[in-house]
């Protein structure tokens, strides 16, 4: 038992995990039967208003289009030839500003900041004084020698005359 238990143990796993996940979905979603569609059939309303029911609600109508202009600054046509009622709205006049408002202030000047042009090595230097270095004719020369074009690159070239 006890060996058939070690051979065995993964295919139980496999077969208890595949169990679970199976009982973890619905019935309705392993056998789906589509549900049935009724047929509408069209109507119509209608509505009749009353003389003081339907000048009511023009009056409303009529108010939320002016509504509507005035508060985005929009002027649209409304469909109906009755409500085109609509007053501009007055212009706004200018406020009244003091004399103070355009008077241009005085700008304190600041006294400048003064930064050393030296690297901060050398700024931070307490003698203050930068010395040169020493002329050495030797280091002179071995620069000048590096620097100098060997003549096995010197070439001539002829250049055609452009004329």
């Amino acid at each position: 038992m006890r060996q058939l238990l070690h051979a065995c143990w993964p295919l139980m796993a496999v077969m208890a995990f595949t169990a679970v996940l199976a009982l973890q979905i619905p019935r309705k979603a392993l056998f789906f039967k589509p549900a049935p569609t009724v047929q509408a059939t069209p109507f119509a309303s209608f509505v009749e208003f009353d003389g003081a029911a339907y000048s009511s609600l023009m009056q409303k109508v009529r108010m939320s289009w002016q509504m509507r202009t005035q508060g985005t600054g929009l002027r649209t046509e409304s469909p109906l030839g009755v409500l085109d009622l609509v007053q501009a709205p007055a212009r706004p006049e200018p406020l009244a500003l003091p004399a103070a408002f355009f008077e241009a202030r005085p700008v304190a000047a600041r006294p400048a900041a003064r930064v050393p042009l030296l690297p901060p090595t050398l700024a931070s230097a307490a003698g203050g004084s930068v010395q040169m270095p020493a002329d050495d004719r030797a280091a002179r020369r071995l620069r000048e020698r590096l620097l100098a074009i060997p003549a096995s690159i010197h070439f001539e070239t002829e250049i055609p005359d452009l004329k």
